[in-house]
């Protein structure tokens, strides 16, 4: 399943109030700051720009050993807020993880004040495929630009810690204050479905149709029905299987 997809709609923006001039001015500046970054860090950096639906990849020196051509000097611009030439070469559970993750940190940031929202960001370690086709953890991190979360960067850079294991160790963390955030910090995401949203998924993971399940809620078809288009909306994906996928790996069952 391809899991990048299903977060295309919780991304979307309805940008008509951003102002473009203000948009290619913060643009302009955080191209520079990629590139120093990718230089200095020899990361692979990608910018996303939600308003524009388009990403910027910055490949420094790490990219050589995943057979990606580093170009400091030249940013490769993608028409999708997706780094596929990169995602391509991550583990399959690893970046389906990583999503999950992103869903939630996304969640988080909404429900906190704006002006705290730039004080956290993601940090994991992802299985990537090497030149030679092995796997190598490297780490990587989310975080946002702007307190409107119109603007995201994702960072791969080499991690010291080769050993193996099979989970992805990703968390939220308090830049300022080096903390991670715990569950119950960003239980909110917990509740990004509505009681009776759980209520209809749970029937659904059970394989009931939405006539059987108006019948059991005593509600019409027409309420389930929409209250499945909210669901699918809410987790960003197009179908009641990858919900119920999206849903269970967030425990929201």
């Amino acid at each position: 399943m391809d899991v990048t997809k299903e977060l295309e709609d919780v991304f979307f923006k309805d940008n008509d109030f951003v102002e473009q001039a203000y948009a290619e001015a913060f643009l302009h500046k955080s191209l520079d700051i990629l590139r120093a970054y990718a230089a200095i860090e020899g990361a692979i950096v990608v910018l996303s720009d939600l308003i524009h639906y388009k990403s910027y990849l910055c490949i420094g020196c790490l990219g050589s050993r995943f057979g990606l051509e580093p170009n400091i000097d030249s940013i490769s611009e993608i028409d999708s807020i997706w780094e596929e030439v990169v995602f391509n070469k991550i583990q399959t559970d690893d970046l389906f993880k990583r999503h999950i993750l992103e869903l939630k940190f996304y969640h988080f940031l909404k429900q906190l004040p704006a002006d705290e929202r730039l004080k956290y960001c993601t940090d994991s370690r992802i299985r990537i495929r090497t030149a030679d086709d092995s796997y190598q953890y490297i780490n990587h991190r989310t975080l946002y630009l702007d307190t409107d979360l119109l603007f995201s960067v994702c960072i791969y850079r080499a991690t010291i810690n080769q050993s193996e294991t099979v989970e992805i160790n990703g968390c939220i963390i308090n830049k300022e204050t080096g903390a991670l955030v715990s569950d119950s910090e960003y239980g909110a995401c917990e509740n990004i479905l509505s009681n009776r949203e759980r209520e209809i998924l749970s029937h659904i993971q059970c394989g009931h149709l939405s006539k059987e399940i108006a019948v059991t809620l005593a509600i019409s078809k027409n309420t389930v029905d929409r209250h499945r288009q909210n669901i699918l909306k809410k987790l960003g994906v197009d179908n009641s299987y990858e919900a119920l996928k999206i849903a269970q790996a967030m425990h929201l069952l």
